[in-house]
């Protein structure tokens, strides 16, 4: 399983959050846009799954 972290740290808002889960996961720029879009890629098997996602320092 691979396992992905998210500091938010590093991360200073919300749309710097959706770049760096689209980059990530390579996914195209305006695929993350929003939670709205954040739960279809989630939810539509998009993702390599099995996985796990950390979000650290919220």
């Amino acid at each position: 399983m691979n396992i992905y972290t998210f500091d938010f740290d590093e991360i200073e808002s919300q749309e710097d959050f959706y770049r760096d889960f689209s980059q990530t996961f390579g996914l195209a720029k305006d695929k993350v846009r929003d939670l709205d879009s954040l739960w279809d890629v989630l939810m539509n098997d998009v993702l390599p799954l099995p996985l796990e996602i950390e979000f650290v320092h919220l």
